[in-house]
């Protein structure tokens, strides 16, 4: 009995990793067509959208880059004593 569930288990398991392969599978499937199609139907020009692209990618940088630079209100020694 103890051996049979063990075996069913097994089972359940590898049934469930290859509904993830299949999933995983078509994701990659349908982000290649999906990128085919993109390229064949956009409205731009390659060179066009790649350099929308790289802009796009400077700006969220800049804001980035920028959020990391902000200083903190008080410094050490600054501190008011109400806080």
């Amino acid at each position: 009995m103890f051996f049979k569930k063990k075996k069913q288990k097994k089972e359940k398991l590898k049934k469930k990793l290859g509904t993830v392969d299949k999933l995983v599978t078509g994701m990659i499937v349908g982000a290649a067509v999906g990128s085919v199609l993109g390229v064949g139907f956009a409205p731009k020009k390659g060179k066009d959208t790649r350099k929308d692209i790289a802009d796009g990618a400077k700006k969220v940088y800049g804001k980035i880059n920028h959020k990391s630079e902000i200083k903190p209100k008080f410094t050490k020694h600054e501190i008011p004593e109400e806080m």
